[in-house]
Order: structure tokens, then sequence, then C-alpha cells
């Protein structure tokens, strides 16, 4: 059975973002219009696991994992099913090597885009505490930083999920994780089974040049 995911999402109450308007309860109802079965909300430096938040999800037939997106050494790292004492432990990109276990994933997001805040080098010297590599929807026809990350993934024989990022409730859809789990209602440790075993496929279609500008 194909499960379509999105473990990269913003919603209201990310304390970096707070522009966002949209709520937890918003962001999975939108995400079950599309067709998203799994998703994570992924607020920086705020771990979002709740479970009531997860009941309402259930619900609507859809898996929501616990996420955050934190910032060690000021680069941003994706971690999912982690505690709130977990988070606490965590200061450098080193101590990841904390919270890797089979009960939790450890993903690079966007990893080589401008921005000082990707890993670019801390990936290459840091690989080996990397369960996967982001495929992120930001990219145009004629700009795609994402390839690096194809290139990294391959070259390390890590598995590639293709997130969106959603600072809105449009960036969904464009590019997402397409994940072969033989379970109606796969529990998280199947989503990392499935991520780990490479049962995965990005589904992707570029923004236009203005949706990227």
């Amino acid at each position: 059975m194909i499960h379509k995911a999105d473990l990269h999402v913003h919603t209201a109450g990310d304390p970096q973002d707070d522009f966002i308007s949209y709520t937890p309860e918003e962001l999975i109802l939108h995400a079950k219009s599309l067709g998203f079965s799994i998703i994570s909300i992924t607020k920086h430096d705020a771990l979002t696991r709740s479970a009531a938040l997860s009941e309402f999800a259930r619900k609507l037939g859809i898996l929501l994992i616990p996420g955050i997106e934190i910032k060690l050494e000021r680069k941003e790292v994706l971690l999912y099913n982690v505690t709130e004492e977990d988070v606490a432990r965590l200061k450098r990109i080193s101590d990841l090597e904390r919270v890797k276990r089979k009960d939790v994933l450890i993903v690079a997001p966007h990893p080589f885009f401008i921005k000082r805040q990707c890993l670019k080098g801390k990936l290459l010297r840091y690989r080996h505490l990397f369960d996967a590599v982001e495929f992120s929807r930001f990219y145009c026809k004629h700009v795609n930083l994402n390839n690096a990350a194809v290139r990294f993934s391959r070259r390390n024989n890590l598995p590639l999920v293709g997130n969106s990022d959603a600072h809105s409730l449009e960036h969904m859809n464009y590019t997402y994780t397409l994940l072969d789990i033989d379970k109606k209602r796969p529990c998280v440790q199947d989503v990392f089974d499935a991520i780990r075993d490479k049962r995965v496929k990005v589904a992707t279609r570029p923004l236009s040049t203005s949706q990227f500008i």
C-alpha cells in the first residue's frame, strides 16, 4: 500500500515564523483534503508532540509523527519521535549520537541550500548520524539546489525524502514522499522502517519561476 507523506511542515505557534496563521488542526484538515496519510509538524526549536493532536489526526486517517526542526550549531536538523528530554540533551550536531536509535529518525533538511542554517559541510562531517536527506519543494526548472542532495544521498547510500517545508498551506502538494508500507494504518516505526529500507519515492514538480522568486 502506498502512503503519501509530508514530514516537514510549519504551523502557527512556530517560534521563528510568527507570520503563519493556520493552526495545526487546519493543517491536518488541509493535508487530509490532499490525500496525505502521514505528516509531521516540525516547528523551529519547538517539539510538536501532542496526544490530543495525534488523536485529532488519527480520526481523519492521518498518522501525525512528533517532530521538530532543531537548530544545532546554527544548523537545522529534522528530528522525529523524540521527547522533550531528548531535545534538552542536544546542543551540538555531534550530540545527535545520543538520540540515534531505531525509534528516532534524523533527517538533513535542504542541506545544500544557500542559507547559513543549512548543513552543507556539517553533513559531510556527520553523515554517519543521519538516516535520510531531504529533497525540498523550493526549486524551479532553472534553479535546483536539491541536485547536490541527490548526489550526496547516492554516494552515501542514504534515502531521499520529499518534503514541502510548508510555511503556507499552498506550499503543500508540490513535493512529498510516497511510502510503500503494507498496512492501511501504519505506526511511526513502520514509517521509519520504510524510509531506512528505501521503500520510498520522491514525488515532485517544480515551482514556476514566479513562485520561486
